[in-house]
């Protein structure tokens, strides 16, 4: 959605306070959608650091993200589409229409590999909602400028780049033709091996108790330690960095039930997100805790240490022998379902946007 014109730019904060207005919103009304306008226009009510300018733009904001939601989710009253006779759901959006107008672009690009065409044109009539829609963007057709090389990563070359037609962001019923979201500042990555390494979502779970881990920690763990192949057999071992005092109980107890040596003890995603939430909505709406919280971040965290090993924090492939690799593939396989498991230097970006 384009900004006002009494509105330059949207700033990180504002823009975090929208989210968490938003999904506040959705959490107290149990996602229904009409209930949920009317809390957020509440809480935006409620609010102290933004602006009146700011607070009628996430009101618009609001409710075209709850007309895509009522669409995309088949929730609400069901009407009939005035241009394609289907049903929708949404006064805004009509999925089939869009889902129509995707087909019929399907012989205007190509990634000159079917497999890859196949992939995204069946993504695309299953979900065809903006800004849910995945695309094949061609680097040679001039949309990106300014290409700045980066940084190497451990499997690609990174550059930064101008997007000047920018993501699919919305759909404008009457022109039929989508909005775009341009220009935005992108990352480009090009890729130096995909040798299509297996994993499976126990690992995505022990990888996001390492981030919870992280978040509250602000350093990296193992960060004292080599990185290497003893540090990958101890961790499929069960070694697991230690608990800290600072963390609250209830994400204590998460982060070690995502360490659960067996895959099968660890939790599913949506069990991780119900708490998650749960203790969201508390500490928003329990002042004293909210302090409280604040206070732990601010005053008992420590410096963060410095590693007497180097270490490299981009994904990376381990050179191990056939005997350490039968180790590892031995031990992860007695829990998992896959038989190949590879090892990637345990850090992740703490700066999380709601």
């Amino acid at each position: 959605m384009s900004l006002p014109a009494n509105i330059s730019t949207v700033t990180d904060t504002a823009l975090k306070t929208y989210y968490e207005l938003y999904d506040l919103a959705c959490l107290k009304t149990l996602n229904d959608y009409n209930e949920a306008i009317n809390c957020f226009n509440k809480l935006l009510l409620q609010n102290k650091g933004l602006s009146e300018q700011e607070k009628e733009y996430y009101k618009l904001c609001v409710a075209r993200n709850i007309e895509r939601n009522k669409e995309r989710d088949k929730s609400g009253k069901p009407m009939k589409c005035k241009y394609c006779n289907s049903t929708r759901y949404s006064k805004r959006y009509c999925e089939n229409c869009i889902r129509e107008y995707l087909r019929g672009e399907f012989s205007k690009w190509s990634s000159d590999d079917e497999t890859v065409d196949k992939f995204i044109q069946k993504n695309q009539l299953q979900s065809s909602v903006p800004p849910y829609i995945l695309e094949w963007i061609p680097f040679e057709n001039d949309q990106f400028e300014n290409i700045t090389y980066l940084t190497d990563g451990g499997f690609s070359k990174i550059h930064c780049a101008k997007w000047k037609r920018g993501p699919i962001i919305d759909w404008d019923e009457n022109k039929r033709e989508f909005i775009y979201d341009g220009p935005i500042d992108v990352v480009l990555k090009s890729l130096n091996d995909s040798s299509e390494k297996f994993y499976d979502e126990a690992s995505d779970i022990s990888s996001l108790g390492m981030l919870m881990w992280e978040v509250f920690a602000e350093y990296p763990p193992f960060h004292d330690q080599p990185h290497d192949t003893d540090l990958a057999l101890a961790i499929v071992s069960g070694k697991r960095p230690p608990m800290l005092s600072e963390i609250p109980d209830i994400f204590q107890q998460l982060i070690l039930k995502c360490w659960k040596k067996d895959a099968k003890e660890r939790p599913e995603i949506e069990e991780i997100r119900r708490i998650v939430n749960k203790e969201f909505i508390n500490v928003y709406e329990d002042e004293e805790l909210m302090v409280k919280y604040e206070n732990k971040r601010a005053t008992e965290f420590l410096e963060t240490p410095k590693s007497p090993h180097p270490t490299r924090y981009t994904s990376g492939l381990l050179s191990i022998g056939d005997t350490e690799n039968f180790k590892i593939n031995s031990q992860f396989a007695s829990n998992c379902s896959y038989y190949v498991c590879t090892f990637t230097n345990l850090h992740t970006l703490t700066n999380i946007y709601y």
